[in-house]
């Protein structure tokens, strides 16, 4: 169940907190982009490990466009990216290290913040609807379904006429 749950409780902290340090929506789509009025502005990686003395340890990286302009974005082939200063950031929120700070805030903040309610803490940041069609693929499979929420442990619920399916993982390529 961990293996699900904190990265998306680590992204439902973060978007939480960069909305707030950067006064822009900040959405969450499942598992872990952080999304503007629907175009990228993040992503977030979280690998864990279990040690054989049952100790063990989290790392999370966050890639975020900061000041990427239109044309830059373009130039890479990212028409469905888009940066903090496209999005209308305060200057002084994105220049020099204050992104940098913000996420260790955020990060901080993380730490000392127990989500109790997954599910309903996800629908707050999330930019998926109930009902909402959407389609996940991971690796060569693809599950299609309407959105019906998170498990208690952050397994996201599809809807389909064959019965409800609970993704472990996957990218939302359809939402």
């Amino acid at each position: 169940p961990g293996r699900i749950r904190v990265p998306v409780a680590t992204g439902i902290a973060l978007a939480r907190s960069l909305s707030r340090a950067f006064g822009i929506d900040l959405r969450l789509k499942w598992p872990n982009d952080l999304l503007s009025r629907e175009k990228k502005v993040g992503g977030i990686l979280v690998e864990g490990r279990v040690l054989p003395d049952g100790s063990g340890y989290v790392v999370v990286g966050l890639g975020l466009n900061v000041r990427a302009t239109r044309a830059e974005l373009d130039a890479l082939g990212l028409p469905a990216a888009t940066s903090l200063a496209l999005e209308g950031a305060a200057a002084a929120s994105i220049e020099g290290d204050a992104p940098f700070v913000a996420v260790l805030d955020a990060l901080d903040a993380a730490l000392g913040e127990e989500i109790g309610d997954l599910p309903a803490a996800f629908a707050e940041v999330t930019i998926h609807r109930p009902g909402d069609l959407l389609e996940v693929r991971d690796g060569e499979t693809t599950v299609s379904g309407r959105y019906a929420g998170l498990t208690k442990d952050g397994l996201l619920r599809l809807e389909s006429e064959s019965g409800v399916a609970e993704l472990v993982s996957g990218d939302v390529t359809v939402f």
